[in-house]
C-alpha cells in the first residue's frame, strides 16, 4: 500500500527516455546538474508518442475473453430508478431549505446535496453513452430530466465533449478534459491549486466553451428552456433559498469535497506516491504511460461505479453496473495497474504536493485533428466519430509526442 490508501502494484519504468513519451524538463525548483529530481511542478505536459492504451487493451481482453462483449448494452434498472429517487430527494430538500438559515442551507448542500447532484452529473455521464435506454433519444430526454436539479444545462454539452474525450483521448486539440496551457500556467502554487479545486466544476464546465465552443443544437435549446423553467419555478414557487440550495449543491459537488475527487483520480499523473517525481507510471501490458487510473472505494456506490475508470475507457459501451464484472473476468489486465481507494487523500495531495499541478496530464497529437480544425471540420467530425466509440480504428489514434501550438 502507498500512502493514503493508494495501491501501488506496478513497477515504474527506470526512465522515460525511449519509453514512448517525453517528460518535460524539471520545474524551476529542480536542483541543477545531471539526474536532478524535480522539486517543483512539471513545466509542460507529458507528451505521448503512442496512441491511447484503451483500444489496445480492449482488443487483448476480447481476444482472450470474447464473452465479455455480451456485457455491452443499456441497463435500464441501474441509472433511472436511482436518479429518479435522487431528483425527488433534491426537490424535497429544496423545499425543506426554505425554512433554514443560509448557513444551514450551505451546510446541508455540502453534507447531502453535493452527493446528490454529483450522482445526477454521473447519471448524465452514463446517459451520454446511451447506457440506460436502447434509443438514444430516450437517453437524451432522461438526461434533461436529471439536469433539472443542477440549475444549469450540462447534459447536452457534456455528451458532446465527453464523447470526444473518449475518441480523441489526450489530443492537444480535441480533448477538452485537459487543462489549457494558459490555465496550467496560472495554477502554479498551493494557493492557486486550492482556488482551482474550489471552483473545479465551474472551470470544468466553462473551459471547453472558451477553448472550442460547441455548435448550438435544438437539444441545447430544449435543455436550457427546461432548466430555466425549472429554476424560475423554484425561485417564484418556493423562493430563493430553495434555488440557492440546489445551486450550492452543484457547486460543492465539484469543489473541495470528497465526491469531487474522481475528477483528479481519473487521468492525473503524479498522485501515486513515488520515489522519483520525474518518473511516469507505465502501462505494464499495453505499453506507454499510464494515463487512466481506477478507484475501487465505497463512493462508487453513489457514483454508478465511475471509479472503475480504466474499465470504463476500455469498454465505454458497458454500463457501470457491469464494470466490476469486467475487472473480475480479466484481473491480470487490471491488477498490475496503479489504482486508488481514497478520493479524499487524492484531493488533499493534489493541493498540497508541490510537484503536482495541471501539467500532470498526458497529451498527444493525433494526426489530422489540427488540419480538421483549421478547415472548420473538427467539430462536425468529432461529433460524428464519437457516436461509435466502440468501433474506433487504432490507426485513427496514431500519435506522436511533438509539442504543438
Amino acid at each position: 500500500m502507498g500512502k493514503g490508501g493508494e495501491r501501488v502494484v506496478a513497477a515504474e519504468p527506470a526512465g522515460a527516455a525511449g519509453a514512448g513519451w517525453d517528460v518535460a524538463s524539471p520545474g524551476a525548483g529542480a536542483a541543477p546538474g545531471a539526474g536532478a529530481k524535480r522539486t517543483g511542478m512539471r513545466a509542460d505536459f507529458v507528451w505521448a508518442e503512442t496512441g491511447e492504451p484503451h483500444i489496445r487493451r480492449r482488443k487483448l481482453i476480447l481476444a482472450k475473453y470474447p464473452h465479455l462483449k455480451k456485457l455491452q448494452g443499456p441497463d435500464p434498472w441501474f441509472v433511472p430508478p436511482r436518479a429518479l429517487c435522487v431528483i425527488a430527494l433534491q426537490c424535497a430538500l429544496a423545499y425543506a431549505a426554505t425554512g433554514l438559515a443560509w448557513w444551514q442551507i450551505n451546510l446541508l448542500a455540502y453534507c447531502v446535496g453535493a452527493f446528490c447532484n454529483q450522482n445526477l452529473f454521473l447519471a448524465i455521464h452514463e446517459l451520454s453513452h446511451n447506457l440506460a435506454f436502447k434509443k438514444a433519444v430516450h437517453n437524451k430526454l432522461f438526461g434533461l430530466l436529471c439536469n433539472l436539479p443542477t440549475c444549469v444545462q450540462v447534459s447536452t454539452p457534456f455528451t458532446y465533449y465527453h464523447r470526444r474525450h473518449h475518441v480523441y483521448m489526450g489530443d492537444h486539440h480535441m480533448d477538452q478534459d485537459i487543462p489549457t496551457k494558459g490555465e496550467a500556467n496560472l495554477i502554479c502554487n498551493t494557493v492557486a491549486k486550492f482556488v482551482w479545486a474550489f471552483f473545479q466544476v465551474e472551470v470544468y464546465a466553462l473551459r471547453p466553451m472558451f477553448s472550442m465552443p460547441k455548435p448550438p443544437t435544438a437539444w441545447d435549446a430544449a435543455g436550457w428552456a427546461a432548466c430555466i423553467a425549472f429554476d424560475l419555478g423554484m425561485l417564484f414557487g418556493l423562493g430563493p433559498k430553495a434555488l440557492g440550495y440546489l445551486a450550492l449543491s452543484s457547486h460543492w459537488s465539484g469543489s473541495v469535497h470528497p465526491i469531487a475527487g474522481h475528477f483528479l483520480t481519473e487521468h492525473y499523473l503524479d498522485l501515486i506516491s513515488r520515489d522519483d517525481p520525474d518518473r511516469v507510471p507505465e502501462e505494464p501490458i499495453v505499453g506507454g504511460p499510464q494515463e487512466t487510473y481506477s478507484y475501487y472505494g465505497a463512493l462508487n456506490l453513489l457514483t454508478y461505479n465511475v471509479g472503475y475508470h480504466n474499465e470504463h475507457h476500455d469498454f465505454p459501451q458497458v454500463p457501470g453496473s457491469r464494470l466490476p464484472l469486467i475487472r473480475a473476468a480479466a484481473p491480470e489486465f487490471y491488477e498490475p495497474l496503479q489504482q486508488y481507494n481514497s478520493w479524499v487523500h487524492v484531493m488533499f495531495k493534489y493541493i498540497t504536493d508541490p510537484t503536482i499541478g495541471p501539467y500532470s496530464r498526458v497529451k498527444r497529437h493525433i494526426e489530422g485533428t489540427a488540419a480538421a480544425i483549421k478547415a472548420g471540420r473538427g467539430q462536425r467530425e468529432s461529433a460524428s466519430a464519437s457516436d461509435n466509440v466502440e468501433g474506433i480504428d487504432p490507426e485513427a489514434t496514431k500519435a506522436h509526442g511533438k509539442k504543438v501550438d
